[in-house]
């Protein structure tokens, strides 16, 4: 007896031909012990078996353990029996494998819907989204996203189901074509699109409208009768059929009685009635509902004219108001009683009833001691009443008319030619009452100017209107007045208008300037309106840099003594470079759009002529220092440069290493140096640069603390290639100045931490005798006389 047992490590895989589970079927005897080389098949339904693959074509052979093993992958999903069975034994075993779509390639794969559907709020068209894997399999609990135009949806998110489906319910209230589309919610781009047709609801029509021209018709003319039909929401139903009815139908005819409506949901009938009286027009659907009008036909025309629709309050003469009644083909109707009435009280007629004469007329006079619109009516019964109506205005009484009050908006306005000012003067009558329809007349009383009307009729508020402009500057003032006097003056200010570029100019007197804050050139601004107005202001006018600024430029204040002309000016100067555009702005607006250049080009350089501070000496710059040494140092001074500057506005530079300057004009010798360098000072806020040479015709060095006799101090100064000095190079001056050691350095001693030098006696080349040597003392620059063998300092001097 042999026992069969298939197993499924991966019951659950992607149908996706990757992934894959493995079949293991495991072969014992009736004992349970494990049966090898036993051979086993593995096989599927046939009906599914192509969209599988059994690893070694389903045929495998039990190992020592009894186990035999393939693996399946398929393409489709869903739940298949796998059946395993011994070739040599009729055993078999079957279990279930289940498959899932590949979620990781779902596609959006069709949407249906129905075409056409109802209007409605709660009815409609069912749509349906398909989303399947690469293989074509369902795929479940994908997001698909749905969107339309003038439609509702029930969702615009939905998860498919295990058939792969995601539906909506679309519905709208309004009849025509819409769009509704899907996409994936990972996949927006991917979209399908279908087209509905949303049609109108016939069941619910109605007529919504019954058009009847309006009035009373005279008797044959045909008319125009037009049934709407409409739905629930509105929407016009086409090819609905309409019945067509009157009542009395017998002295009626009616072109069609059933007629269908047309896209609009319109059914139009054209009716003729053949007698005077009322109809009663009706339109009917076959669902029953329905719609009525009443249409008055008369066979005579009242017509009612005035012969002034406006007359003033109180007047005498009044109005004359005429009821004429003809008959249908147009011949005057004699001896027919008009009743006339008026509304509201105020106003009176002549006669409440009137007998038309001839000519088919009664006339009848309208007089009012209230102003106001009235209401006149003229009715004639024949059968129906016949009336008709026509306003008559009364209006302020013209015998006392006045202007009340005259006013000017703007009260001041440019001088262009084309700026307005609006001129409105109010009328009134002896009672305070505005009066219209009344000639207001305008003139010019002084001033340049000119009205565009001088005349102009009074509206319903008792205005009369007219407008003034002009080209010139100054105060005009005009009238107005009517027929009956009460004249009224009001003023007007023409001010200059925009400066216009036509007849503005700004120039300035040199377009180049060196920028040492020294040359200046003066900016002449000319400001006239397009009128040649000058704009005259006395603040808020100034000339700024436009685009890339120039540093360091100064403008002066502006000068406005000429500003009765227009005239502005201005002086310019600069310490930068560069070329600067100037433009003329007034209160922060740029003027005609004018501008002008000046170029700025770099300040010659300027010498230091002022003093240095050497060991508390003040000693001119010009020839300051003649003697050098390694440590000395000593102070520009103010002087030197431009006035009201001092060093701590300007940045120092040396044109060798051995001067070194710092940021407060501090010069300092570091090691031995040359007969002639350059300081520069440079402004940090522009101008002209100042320039320090420094000529050094000797340089000095010294033996330091040590004493020595005077051929030991020869000897020093020999063997390092100086030459000792004579007593006057030493010093030449009972005060300090150019041309010694001393006297331009002073006390040596000052200099002991930085050069070495000593407040003591230095031995000279000068002898007193042959014995004695004239020796110098550096602390007072006094000399003395020192044997040869006696003990002094030793200081050198090269020529450089």
């Amino acid at each position: 007896m042999r026992r069969l047992i298939l197993t499924l490590p991966e019951d659950n895989f992607i149908a996706n031909n990757v992934g894959m589970t493995t079949l293991q079927a495991t072969v014992t005897d009736g004992n349970g012990n494990p049966l090898a080389n036993e051979a086993v098949t593995f096989t599927l339904p046939a009906d599914v078996s192509a969209s599988f693959t059994l690893g070694q074509g389903g045929s495998a052979i039990t190992d020592i353990n009894g186990k035999a093993e393939v693996t399946l992958s398929g393409t489709k999903s869903g739940t298949y029996p796998v059946t395993v069975s011994v070739n040599n034994y009729g055993v078999s075993d079957t279990k279930q494998v289940t498959l899932i779509a590949d979620a990781g390639t779902a596609t959006l794969a069709s949407l249906t819907s129905v075409y056409s559907f109802v209007v409605s709020t709660t009815e409609g068209a069912t749509m349906t989204a398909s989303v399947t894997d690469a293989n074509g399999n369902p795929v479940e609990g994908i997001k698909v996203n749905f969107r339309g135009t003038s439609v509702t949806l029930s969702s615009t998110s939905v998860e498919t189901d295990d058939q792969g489906f995601a539906e909506i319910l679309v519905t709208s209230t309004e009849v025509g074509l819409k769009t509704v589309s899907a996409s994936l919610a990972d996949k927006p781009t991917e979209v399908i699109s279908r087209l509905l047709n949303a049609k109108a609801d016939i069941n619910s029509a109605t007529i919504t409208s019954l058009e009847i021209p309006e009035g009373q018709l005279m008797v044959a003319q045909d008319v125009a009768v037009k049934a709407h039909v409409n739905d629930q929401f509105g929407n016009p139903i086409l090819n609905e059929s309409v019945t067509f009815s009157a009542e009395p139908p017998e002295h009626m005819t009616i072109s069609q009685n059933i007629v269908s409506t047309d896209t609009h949901g319109i059914a139009e009938v054209s009716m003729t009635p053949e007698r005077n009286g009322s109809y009663m027009v009706k339109a009917s659907l076959a669902n029953g509902a329905s719609l009525e009008k009443q249409l008055e036909a008369i066979d005579e025309k009242l017509t009612l004219t005035a012969s002034s629709p406006l007359i003033g309050v109180y007047a005498p003469t009044g109005t004359t108001l005429t009821a004429t009644l003809t008959s249908a083909n147009g011949t005057p109707v004699e001896g027919q009683v008009i009743n006339f009435s008026v509304t509201p009280e105020g106003a009176t007629l002549s006669g409440g009833k009137v007998r038309t004469n001839s000519s088919g007329q009664a006339p009848v006079v309208l007089t009012s001691n209230k102003v106001g619109t009235y209401t006149v009516t003229a009715s004639f019964h024949n059968g129906v009443t016949i009336q008709t109506q026509t306003t008559v205005k009364v209006t302020g009484n013209s015998s006392t008319a006045h202007v009340a009050s005259f006013i000017a908006d703007p009260s001041t306005i440019a001088a262009t030619n084309s700026d307005l000012s609006t001129l409105k003067a109010t009328v009134e009558d002896g009672s305070g009452n505005l009066i219209e329809g009344l000639t207001v007349y305008f003139a010019l009383k002084s001033g340049s100017a000119t009205l565009t009307s001088l005349t102009a009729v009074t509206d319903q508020n008792g205005i009369a209107t007219t407008s003034v402009k002009g080209a010139m500057t100054g105060s005009v003032t005009v009238s107005a007045v009517t027929t009956a006097g009460g004249m009224q003056t009001v003023d007007i200010t023409l001010v200059a208008g925009p400066a216009d570029a036509s007849q503005s100019v700004l120039k300035n007197n040199r377009s180049s300037l060196k920028g040492d804050f020294t040359d200046s050139a003066e900016l002449h601004l000319v400001l006239h309106d397009i009128s040649g107005n000058p704009i005259k202001v006395s603040e808020g006018m100034e000339f700024v840099q436009s685009g890339t600024n120039v540093p360091y430029m100064k403008i002066s204040a502006i000068d406005y003594s000429q500003n009765i002309n227009g005239d502005y000016k201005a002086t310019i100067t600069g310490g930068g470079e560069g070329i600067a555009t100037l433009i003329p702005v007034l209160n922060g607006v740029h003027q005609a759009g004018l501008s002008t250049t000046i170029q700025f080009t770099r300040a010659e350089d300027k010498i230091m002529s002022g003093t240095v501070s050497v060991n508390g000496t003040d000693l001119p710059t010009t020839t300051f220092p003649s003697q050098g040494f390694t440590g000395a140092y000593y102070q520009l001074n103010n002087d030197n440069f431009a006035p009201g500057k001092t060093a701590a506005d300007y940045e120092f530079s040396s044109s060798a290493s051995w001067v070194d300057v710092d940021a407060t004009g501090k010069v300092t010798f570091k090691n031995v140096g040359s007969n002639w360098e350059r300081i520069t000072a440079t402004p940090k806020s522009g101008g002209p640069s100042y320039v320090y040479e420094i000529r050094v015709k000797s340089w000095w060095v010294n033996s330091g603390d040590a004493f020595m006799i005077y051929s030991l101090a020869e000897n020093f100064c020999s063997s390092n290639g100086y030459t000792l000095p004579r007593a006057d190079h030493l010093n030449h001056s009972r005060s300090r100045g150019i041309g010694s050691l001393y006297s331009e350095w002073g006390d040596m001693g000052h200099y002991t931490t930085e050069a070495g030098f000593q407040s003591n006696m230095y031995w000279s080349s000068s002898p007193a005798n042959s014995s004695e040597q004239y020796v110098v003392s550096l602390a007072t620059g006094d000399q003395s006389v020192f044997e040869k063998l006696g003990f002094a300092y030793a200081t050198c001097y090269k020529n450089l």
